[in-house]
Order: structure tokens, then sequence, then C-alpha cells
């Protein structure tokens, strides 16, 4: 047993469970026991075998568990993430329990745009039943949160077992379109905001008629059930999974409850992006998150433009473009880790960057930069289509230095080409031109160790002194992209002829 369910149960009803689990003439029996006796559990299969403590193998077991759901005893989701699941698991629950009514006082605070803030504090184990984490699924173009990391976690939940307190707020987006004022709404599913007390104005001293706060206490009425599916759920945990996913490892025998501060606001999914982005900038987010989680946004501060544009060609050769030499071969946060996905989010995001910088008229537009990028590096691929298929510890081309350095040598060319047409990117006799470039490239440029017994001795020569001991660095990049050009135009080797770039 893992020390996270260890942790979500007292040691007196682990002990029941394994008594259940002991007496029952049967599987089936002891989880439908299991469920009624904890009260609301929401559970994988894994956690029922484990609690019950029998020897059942986990096919059985789900069978079993999907036979309860089948007879209306049991209730599933597989799209609900609790704290630390490893994975996307199916998690079950009671069906016969109802969603029942949670009320929390507030304080409102009335903001400049017209809009409010309601502050409130309550038992931290409590907030992961009211809000989802919305992971960010960058094909869906959905959600906003990155996954937990257990290191951290696992930090905050020492301190509070020490007795470390919590001072900064978790923040919490209320869903707009499932907020309500209006005190006879009888929809269940809809959160109500009950005044208790007028709104008290405190005036800004010296300044007429502009108020320093405007506050009142108010009730906030949330459907609430201990075991609620995500798609129940009517807010998102914007600010906060690492604090909550750290009370799921607090033994409740330690600390039965622990406060924590709550800031919530009323908006729609898009704008929970943009308040997440601000929430974590004095906490850096990861930058390749920070740009995938840019893509998914339907608007972007002008400050943040051209970074979107970027953001936006980086999905699109990456995800969207099936026919993309990148397509489905790119680390990207919100798609699952693949080890057919070798190439490193932050080398393909520096590509689109040294193309959208060019003096090629594509910065402004996201799918016209995408379709250039692709349709260079298409050509590179169709070149060393060994090279490309490997792994970049594999493959000097597949690596970032290597990737960055041919971006540069494919617009140098492609400005050079440009001079006879500002729309000279878009003519088939340019294309024509960069194949021809690389093809004369690839008689004097290896990029994998497998090559060099068959290559020749110049490209062998270049190979060890040019592209092995290349780092990810500024200056190996613009090294090695400047070699790669004096090669294209014939200057390192005397019996090479080649035309001017």
């Amino acid at each position: 047993m893992d020390d996270v369910l260890k942790a979500r149960f007292t040691s007196e009803e682990i002990s029941m469970a394994a008594l259940i689990g002991n007496r029952a003439p049967n599987f089936a029996e002891a989880a439908h026991e299991l469920f009624r006796s904890l009260g609301d559990p929401l559970l994988s299969i894994s956690e029922v075998i484990d609690l019950l403590a029998v020897s059942v193998s986990k096919g059985e077991a789900t069978d079993t568990l999907d036979q309860l759901v089948l007879e209306g005893k049991l209730q599933a989701s597989s799209t609900t993430v609790r704290p630390l699941d490893a994975e996307e698991c199916k998690l079950y629950r009671r069906a016969d329990v109802r969603h029942e009514r949670l009320r929390l006082q507030a304080q409102e605070a009335r903001l400049g745009d017209g809009g409010s803030r309601y502050l409130f504090t309550c038992d931290g184990r409590i907030i992961r039943a009211l809000a989802k984490v919305d992971r960010l699924d960058a094909i869906g173009g959905t959600g906003n949160q990155r996954e937990e990391v257990r290191k951290h976690v696992k930090q905050i939940a020492t301190g509070i077992e020490n007795g470390n307190q919590i001072p900064n707020s978790v923040l919490l987006v209320i869903l707009e379109d499932m907020i309500t004022d209006d005190p006879e709404e009888t929809r269940e599913s809809m959160v109500r905001v009950l005044p208790l007390t007028q709104w008290c104005t405190n005036p800004l001293p010296g300044e007429s008629g502009i108020p320093a706060q405007q506050v009142r206490l108010v009730e906030l009425d949330f459907p609430y059930r201990s075991a609620s599916f995500d798609d129940e759920k009517v807010s998102l945990l914007v600010d906060g999974q690492q604090r909550t996913a750290a009370l799921s490892m607090v033994n409740v025998d330690i600390k039965p409850t622990f406060a924590l501060s709550v800031n919530a606001v009323a908006a729609d999914s898009d704008s929970a992006k943009k308040i997440f982005q601000i929430a974590n900038s004095t906490q850096k987010i990861a930058v390749e998150f920070s740009r995938a989680l840019m893509a998914t946004m339907a608007d972007a501060p002008p400050h943040l433009i051209s970074e979107r544009t970027m953001s936006l060609a980086t999905h699109v050769l990456a995800i969207k473009d099936r026919e993309s030499p990148f397509y489905e071969k790119v680390k990207h946060a919100g798609v699952k880790e693949s080890k057919s996905r070798p190439i490193a989010y932050n080398s393909l995001y520096s590509i689109v960057s040294i193309f959208s910088e060019s003096a090629l008229p594509v910065q402004s537009d996201p799918t016209e930069l995408a379709e250039l990028v692709k349709r260079s590096f298409q050509i590179v691929k169709e070149t060393w289509p060994d090279a490309w298929e490997k792994k970049p510890s594999e493959s000097r081309l597949v690596h970032g230095a290597g990737l960055r350095a041919m971006a540069m040598l494919l617009v140098n060319k492609l400005e050079a080409l440009a001079q006879n047409g500002t729309n000279a990117h878009r003519s088939p006799e340019t294309w024509q031109a960069i194949r021809e470039s690389m093809t004369r490239l690839k008689a004097l440029v290896i990029w994998t160790d497998a090559e060099i017994h068959t290559a020749t001795k110049n490209a062998q020569k270049f190979y060890k002194e040019e592209i092995m001991s290349v780092q990810n660095t500024v200056q190996d990049i613009a090294g090695l992209a400047k070699a790669l050009k004096k090669v294209l135009l014939g200057f390192l080797w005397e019996p090479v002829e080649l035309t001017e770039i």
C-alpha cells in the first residue's frame, strides 16, 4: 500500500478494510461493502485491492467492479484527475450518494473592472472536491496545468506534518456560467452567491469619490460531494495544485484538518489560462510549458503577440499538420510523453524563431510561418532520411544544435533568393534551389557515427571536427551554421566547385 493511500484513511479505516477483505465470501461483496464502509471514497482498482488486502488479479478486479457499475451499485470515471495519480486511471465511487450543499462564508471584494473576488479559508482537503485541475491538452487545445512535481509536493507535505502553515492563497476560477446571485435559482449544479451583509465602502483619504475598499460578507453555496467526478465540478484550480496535492500525502491521523486560504474569481476557461500565467509569473513555470499554453489561448497581450505567433506555428508543426516533418516527433507539454517524440520542444520553437526573426515576410502569420519551416525541413528530411529518424543521441541532425544550425543555413539561402522578389519563398524555383543546395551538402556532410566508415575522407573530417563535439550553445550553433555555409559555398575543399549561395 503506497503512502498516499495510507495518508487518505485513518488507521482504523485501513484495519476495517482489511477485515472486510478477510471475511467477505467473494471479491464482489467485499468491494461493495468497502465503498459503503468508507463513506464516499473515490478509488482506483489497485487501491481497492490494496485496502481489502486480497489476492486477486487486476483483470479480475476490473471485471468485478465494472459489473458492480452495470448493476447500479457503483459509478466510474476515466477522466477524473486526483492528486498525484501517475497516469489516467479509472476511478470508482458509490452510486447511492447524492451531491449535497457546502456553504462557506467569504468576503466579496468589488474589483475596479466591475467583477468580484471572493476570499475565504477552509479545510484544504475539500478544495479538490470543489475544483478540478484542468491539465493542459495541447492536442485538444484545452486546460492550463502541468503535472505535479512530486519532490516539491513531498517537501510541502513534510512541512505541514511538522507544523508549518501555508500563508499564500490557493487560486480558484469559478466558471462564470455556473455562478449566480439569484436567490431563486433552483438548479443544483450552480454555485449560489448569497449576500449576508450590505456593501461596506471605505473611502480613500483625500480623494473624493474614490473608494479604497468595497466589501461585503457573502455565503458561497457549492454543490458538493467528496467523491465528485471532474465533469461535475464547477470551478478550476488555477494555482495551488502542489499545495492541495501535498495534503493528500499528509496522514489524516496526524492532521485531520488543515486550513488553506482561497482566492476565487468568476471567469471562463480561456481567462483561466491568462490567470494561470499571471499567477505563475513570480514562480516561473517552465518556458516550454508557457509557450505550449500560449498556443491554446484565444489571444495574447500586445507584448506577447510575436511569441504567441511562434507558439502557434510550433503547435501546428508538432501536433496539427500531419504532413509536417516534425509531426508527432516533438516532446510537447499537454501531450503524453513517448519515445517516438525524441526532439525537444524548445528545439523546434528555436527553429521557428529563427525563421520568424528573419527578413522573410512571415513574421505575423503563424500558418505561413509554419508552412515555411515545414517545406524547408521536409527537404532536410528527404536529404538525410536515416539521420532524421534517429534519436538526438544518435544523430546530430535532430540534436538541438544541428536543427538550429540547419535553420540558420536555410534562412540564409531563402533570404538570398528573396532578393529576386518579396514572395520568392512561394515560387517552385526557390524550393528547387533549396533542394539542389541540400543535395550538394549531402555529398559532404554526415550526421551519425554509423556513416563514418562509408563516408568520404572530407565528410569524415568535417563530421569529426565540426559536428561530433557540437553543444547546444549559441557559439557552437553559430559556428556549425558558418561551417555548413562554407561547405555549401565550396570554401573548405579545393576539389569541390559549388556555385554561390
